[in-house]
């Protein structure tokens, strides 16, 4: 007995249905692979700039007094290094041309796909190896630099510097009055514009003022070049160097005065700075000192009278985010206070629900499991507490090591064999409802027209991931938002494919995150969303059924 037939029109139109399903994902594996060679296009960059740099490099040791030993070894270092950058450009050469066979076969898209994030895996890896094993280039490069003092009239740069900054002038090559006039007018041009530097203390300008009073009266082209290396070149380098720790001693500064406001002391004006040792000096005591102040913070951030007074204005519960055990803990905040973190929530999870916050990346995968365990077993806080998974995720392409994010999958089972594993430990405090499908009414503020995110100096963003973008203010606190063109674009809908789809995924999705489509820098990875919530999914219905 034979079970009912389809008809010709239903079969046409689940061969219609198939037909588009291998088109979408032939498209999205063609995304992919789009997405990965516009990265390689940006490191192809990095290796043409440093070969360039190498090639600088060899044309300098090659003019300067070194003997034939010191000269052979310094260029069979750089030659080394060289050749290493030029095998990792041939290969994303080889990436960023290649031209699939048949790019309408599905089978032959996703396996193209599968090779080229695999080469691009270990591209990555390469490059690394490459920044991470430069002791040796970097130890013969230091060697030569010190016999290369004198000829380059600086006692102040290492080698790698003088290759890349260093343009010394030669008094013999100064040979009318013509020339030296020139070579004034050059530096004394030079002087002005470093005196308008940010870093031209007033010890610095009158140092620059007495240099160019020596200027504008010498004839001695050696006496020229003297100063020009030993005042305006040494200055204009060290002015280059504190430009780049600068964004560094400005963000643990601005931190600084944030916790000294938070403790209602008296704020700082910015240093001023003679020198790069005065600034990394400083930059470490500032370090030491909002250590110190954290935990003067954290001491009285959230104590019993304070979750009182929560909960009487109206306050539903408090998120805390640990994102590991002590010592991981003081990687990624930068203080020691875990022990006073775990003091605060003990005080106060009888007055004020808590939710634990827990970040997930590779680096801290066991660490995760570890915290999850002291909180329960060491703690106490078994059924005490709400804990919070969350995946970490690279959004807008920010300083954030990319490599170090799960991708949903990987996410999903990590998060799924954490339940398997460890609810019976701690029973009602690992929210199953965690692993069910969420639906969004949004997918997140920026797409929400009543909020805003508030910057150190009282600008207005619609994104957390907008803070520090000039062009993405939208507002101040002192005179509220205010329209723009950019404002109306985080507005965003959801995108027409994914409507037209009808994707059952699409409610705990909205087409992903409005400030990656806003920008057009990432593809979403349909295939890794619908994994993740499968997963999710199959593994609280498991937990229910025993």
């Amino acid at each position: 007995m034979s079970g009912p037939k389809l008809s010709k029109y239903e079969l046409e139109q689940l061969r219609k249905a198939e037909l588009e399903r291998i088109q979408r994902e032939i498209e999205n594996s063609h995304a992919n692979i789009l997405h990965i060679k516009r990265d390689i296009s940006s490191e192809m960059e990095w290796c043409k700039h440093e070969l360039d740099q190498i090639d600088r490099q060899m044309n300098l040791i090659s003019s300067c007094s070194l003997s034939e030993d010191d000269r052979s070894q310094a260029n069979s270092i750089i030659l080394s290094e060289r050749q290493r950058i030029c095998d990792l450009l041939h290969c994303m050469d080889s990436i960023a041309d290649h031209v699939i066979a048949h790019p309408n076969e599905l089978a032959e898209v996703q396996a193209e796909e599968h090779r080229i994030r695999d080469l691009w895996r270990r591209l990555t890896e390469s490059k690394t190896s490459i920044l991470t094993d430069r002791i040796e280039y970097e130890s013969v490069m230091t060697n030569v630099a010190e016999k290369l003092k004198e000829s380059l009239d600086c006692s102040t740069f290492s080698l790698a510097e003088a290759l890349q900054n260093i343009h010394s002038i030669r008094p013999e090559s100064i040979s009318t009055s013509a020339d030296i006039e020139q070579m004034r007018a050059e530096m004394l041009s030079e002087i002005v514009s470093l005196k308008k530097s940010r870093f031209a203390s007033a010890k610095i300008i009158n140092r620059l003022d007495n240099a160019a009073q020596l200027v504008s009266s010498e004839t001695n082209p050696q006496r020229l070049n003297d100063i020009n290396s030993r005042v305006i070149r040494e200055l204009s380098h060290s002015f280059d160097k504190m430009q780049l720790i600068y964004d560094e001693y400005k963000d643990v500064f601005c931190r600084h005065n944030v916790l000294l406001s938070q403790l209602g002391k008296a704020t700082l004006e910015e240093d001023c700075f003679d020198t790069v040792a005065e600034m990394t000096a400083r930059i470490n005591t500032i370090k030491e000192e909002n250590e110190s102040l954290h935990q003067q913070l954290l001491a009285i951030a959230l104590t019993e009278e304070t979750a009182a007074l929560l909960a009487e204005i109206g306050v539903d519960f408090a998120q805390i985010t640990l994102d590991g055990t002590r010592n991981a803990y003081k990687i990624a905040k930068g203080v020691d206070a875990y022990g006073i973190v775990l003091n605060n929530i003990q005080s106060a999870v009888g007055i004020l629900p808590i939710d634990i916050r827990l970040n997930i990346t590779r680096a801290n995968m066991q660490d995760i499991v570890n915290l999850i365990d002291d909180l329960f077993t060491v703690h106490g806080l078994a059924g005490h507490v709400q804990l919070t998974l969350a995946q970490v995720v690279d959004y807008v392409g920010c300083k954030f090591n990319s490599t170090l994010c799960l991708d949903g999958t990987e996410y999903a089972q990590f998060v799924c064999g954490i339940f398997k594993g460890k609810e019976k430990a701690g029973k009602g405090s690992l929210r199953r409802m965690h692993l069910m499908p969420k639906v969004l009414r949004t997918f997140c503020g920026m797409e929400n027209c009543m909020q805003y995110v508030i910057g150190a100096d009282g600008e207005l963003y619609k994104c957390e991931h907008s803070v520090g973008k000039q062009n993405e203010i939208v507002g101040d606190i002192s005179v509220g938002p205010y329209f723009s063109d950019l404002e109306m674009l985080f507005y965003s809908s959801i995108p027409q494919k994914c409507i037209e789809e009808v994707c059952p995924f699409l409610p705990m999705c909205l087409g992903g995150c409005a400030n990656e489509r806003l920008h057009n820098k990432h593809i979403r990875d349909c295939k890794q969303i619908k994994e993740k919530h499968l997963l999710l999914l199959s593994t609280y219905l498991e937990l229910l059924r025993n």
